[in-house]
């Protein structure tokens, strides 16, 4: 009668034996991928790091350009449930925020949060997407999927009343996705040498400058007339 029991926690280890080995492999990989490039990281480089054989990667991945993709994947949403980013309550926080001043924070809180985990490691896979046929087709089709979630966000900016006298859903939408593109972080933090926080408050003070057309202060306690401030311009 204990037989069953048996085979089903027998099973249930199996399962997070392997879910285990699966997420050693792709932070691996992620590793290499940000340190190497994606054309200089090999299986075997990652079978190395991730101490499994080769083997094990290809039954487990099927190649390396689904070991990319499900990296990001990871990496964008932060754990590996099956659940969109645009699905996550921190989208749904930004949605519902009751005033402007709110919704430019969340979003650049969230914003932010994605691309520490995954900014450097979607730079990597844009360089792979210009070698790489296949992966180029899905580098495009995460831009879209994600110029499709700020339409959603200046959606429900839109509704709540937030967006400046004279400034569409669509040109918002393009706004946002300008702003929070990877490449514009990576610049910040790799050429101009911010800290996440100092990119998160740019994001912040440049979202309700350019979108809600709200003065901000600046780092010097000066305000920020919207009216005179270009929405790449640095702040002080």
């Amino acid at each position: 009668m204990t037989e069953p029991v048996k085979r089903s926690y027998d099973s249930t280890k199996r399962q997070a034996q392997a879910r285990r080995t699966r997420a050693r492999i792709r932070d691996a990989a992620a590793q290499l991928f940000v340190e190497r490039g994606y054309a200089a990281t090999s299986i075997a480089a990652v079978a190395e790091r991730a101490d499994v054989s080769t083997q094990t990667i290809f039954s487990t991945f099927g190649g390396k350009a689904n070991l990319l993709s499900e990296a990001i994947d990871v990496a964008l949403a932060g754990d590996d449930e099956p659940i969109a980013v645009a699905d996550r309550p921190e989208m749904r926080e930004t949605e519902l925020a009751s005033t402007a001043a709110a919704a430019a924070a969340t979003l650049a809180t969230f914003t932010t949060r994605i691309m520490t985990r995954a900014g450097l490691l979607l730079r990597a896979a844009e360089a792979a997407a210009d070698q790489d046929p296949d992966l180029r087709q899905r580098w495009l089709d995460g831009h879209l999927g994600r110029l499709g979630d700020m339409r959603r966000v200046a959606t429900g900016f839109a509704a709540a009343g937030f967006l400046r006298e004279g400034l569409g859903v669509e040109d918002a939408a393009e706004l946002l996705w300008a702003f929070g593109d990877p490449a514009v972080y990576c610049s910040f933090r790799l050429i101009r040498g911010f800290t996440d926080a100092q990119y998160e408050d740019w994001l912040r003070r440049t979202v309700t400058i350019s979108l809600f057309g709200t003065a901000v202060e600046d780092d010097d306690g000066s305000l920020v007339d919207p009216a005179h401030h270009h929405p790449l311009e640095p702040f002080a």
